[in-house]
C-alpha cells in the first residue's frame, strides 16, 4: 500500500503497519532459522547460513551472523516467536528476551518466558530489559555478577568505511565503561561549546570524540605515538621525479586507516604537522624515508602563543592548548613557515577556513 502525500495519515495506521513490519521480520527469521537447520549453506557453497546471509543479502558480517543467533534462539522460545510473528512486538523486544536465554539458564527462562512476552507487549525495549535484568540477576543468585561479565564480554567497537571515505563507528560498552566514555564526551561538548556551533548534539559529539583523540596523541599520552602525531606521509615515485629533489604535487598522500584524502583535507593538515618524506621506485619499493622535521618549531609557536593568545577567528578565544597553526599562504603553495604568514586557529575555525578556501586551483 502505498500513501501519497496529500492523504491524511493516522497514528493508527503508522501503528499498524509498524506491527506488519515487525511480523514480517519474524517471518523473516523463521526462513533464516529453516535455512540453517536444513543445512542447505553447504551445500549452496558456503561455510554456514551466516556466510550465506552475508553474500546474497549485502551484509556486514557481525550483523548476518546477529541474524543467525536470533533466529536459532527464537526457535527454543515458541512463545517470544510467536508474539512476535503477531506483530505484537518487535525484533528489539525478542532480542532482549533472547539474550537472556544461556544455556545455564534454558529451564528456568522457558518457565517464565510467558511473563516475559506478555510483558514485553506494553513496554519499550528499554524497560524490558530491566525487568528481564532483573530476573536474571535473581535466576544466578550473584547479585548480577554473572551479567556484569557477560555485558564486559559483548564490548566491541567496529570501525567501517563508506565509499566515499567517511568512517562510521558503532560501538557497544558495557554499563561501567559507557558511563566514562559518555562523561568525557560530554564534558568535552561543554568545553567546546560556542556560540556559532551546532545546537546538533550529534556533531558536537563526533567533535568532541576527535578532540579527546587528538590531545591524547598532541601530548604523548599514547605509547606509539612518541609525543609525535600521527602526521602527514608524502610518498613520491622516484620514477615520477624529474630530476629534483622537491616533492612533486601528484604526490600520492594517504592517510594510515582512512585511504586517500582529499586536497581541501591535506590543505588544512599541511599547515600544522610533521611531514616525513617517503621516495618510491614504483608502487613498492622503498627508497628512502626522510627524517620528520617538524614545520612549526617550538620557538615560533611560543612565540605565536605570546603574540595571539587565543583562537584568531572573530569571536573566538579559544585557547591556544586548543588550536593549530594556520598558514595564511599554504606552506604546500610556497608560504613561509613564520610570524608574519601563520596565526592560531582552533581545531573548529581551522577545519572551516579550509572548508571555505577549498576549491580549484587558481590557473
Amino acid at each position: 500500500m502505498f500513501v501519497s502525500a496529500v492523504e491524511p495519515v493516522t497514528l493508527t495506521q503508522i501503528a499498524a503497519r509498524r506491527r506488519e513490519l515487525d511480523a514480517f521480520e519474524a517471518e523473516w527469521l523463521a526462513m533464516v532459522a529453516a535455512y540453517d537447520r536444513s543445512g542447505r549453506a553447504q551445500i549452496d557453497g558456503y561455510l554456514n547460513a551466516a556466510s550465506a546471509l552475508r553474500d546474497s543479502c549485502h551484509l556486514d558480517p557481525g550483523v548476518a551472523g546477529g541474524h543467525v543467533k536470533l533466529a536459532r534462539k527464537l526457535e527454543q522460545l515458541p512463545v517470544t516467536a510467536d508474539t512476535f510473528a503477531d506483530g505484537a512486538i518487535s525484533r528489539r523486544h525478542a532480542q532482549v528476551i533472547a539474550n537472556a536465554y544461556t544455556p545455564d539458564r534454558e529451564a528456568a527462562i522457558s518457565e517464565i518466558e510467558p511473563i516475559l512476552a506478555q510483558t514485553a507487549k506494553h513496554v519499550a525495549p528499554k524497560e524490558l530489559h530491566r525487568v528481564v535484568r532483573y530476573a536474571t540477576d535473581a535466576l544466578d543468585g550473584d547479585d548480577g555478577a554473572r551479567a556484569d561479565a557477560a555485558d564486559h564480554a559483548s564490548r566491541a567497537l567496529h570501525v567501517s568505511r563508506t565509499i566515499g571515505g567517511i568512517a562510521v563507528l558503532d560501538g557497544r560498552f558495557a554499563a561501567d565503561q559507557a558511563e566514562i566514555v559518555l562523561t568525557a564526551l560530554e564534558a568535552e561538548m561543554e568545553r567546546n561549546r560556542g556560540a556559532n556551533e551546532s545546537s546538533d548534539a550529534a556533531p558536537r559529539r563526533a567533535d568532541a570524540l576527535v578532540n579527546i583523540c587528538r590531545r591524547a596523541l598532541d601530548n604523548g599520552e599514547l605509547g606509539s605515538s612518541r609525543n609525535v602525531r600521527p602526521h602527514l606521509t608524502i610518498a613520491a615515485d622516484l620514477q615520477r621525479l624529474d630530476g629534483s629533489a622537491e616533492l612533486i604535487s601528484d604526490a600520492r598522500i594517504e592517510a594510515a586507516h582512512m585511504g586517500r584524502l582529499s586536497k581541501a583535507t591535506l590543505d588544512r593538515i599541511a599547515c600544522d604537522c610533521t611531514v616525513s618524506r617517503v621516495i618510491m621506485a614504483g608502487k613498492s619499493e622503498i627508497i628512502d624515508v626522510g627524517r620528520a622535521t617538524r614545520v612549526i618549531s617550538p620557538a615560533l609557536w611560543k612565540a605565536l602563543v605570546a603574540r595571539d593568545r587565543h583562537c584568531t577567528h572573530p569571536g573566538c578565544d579559544k585557547p591556544p592548548g586548543w588550536c593549530e597553526v594556520h598558514h595564511d599562504i599554504p606552506w604546500q603553495h610556497g608560504g613561509t613557515t613564520d610570524p608574519a604568514n601563520c596565526r592560531l586557529l582552533c581545531w573548529h575555525h581551522h577545519h572551516l577556513h579550509h572548508e571555505e578556501r577549498a576549491g580549484p586551483d587558481p590557473p
